[in-house]
């Protein structure tokens, strides 16, 4: 989630553009994340883009260690779905940033 922070303060030019950069794209995530209505109770596109969503993973990796006592050997997945997401919106963020430094 701090790599979506960057990503958004990157590409906002002041802090309410932020803002609503940042109400555009966390209210989807929300509704797709799992924690209102399981992805299992979604229409099959919903659950497709629920994948894109790091909260999704996170909600899952949470109730399956708070809720169910899983180990690392049933959350792994929610794991590395974690790690690509931040990986990929850092390395946007760093490809922006470079970009606006170039100008």
């Amino acid at each position: 989630m701090s790599s979506l922070g960057i990503a958004i303060a990157t590409v906002a030019r002041n802090l309410p553009q932020a803002m609503m950069i940042m109400l555009l794209i966390l209210v989807p995530m929300l509704f797709l994340s799992g924690a209102w209505t399981p992805p299992e109770a979604m229409a099959s596109w919903m659950q497709w883009a629920s994948l894109i969503s790091p909260m999704r993973y996170f909600i899952d990796f949470g109730y399956s260690v708070l809720f169910k006592g899983n180990g690392i050997t049933y959350v792994w997945k929610d794991i590395v779905g974690i790690m690509v997401m931040g990986t990929l919106l850092f390395g946007f963020s760093i490809w922006w940033f470079g970009r606006k430094i170039a100008k």
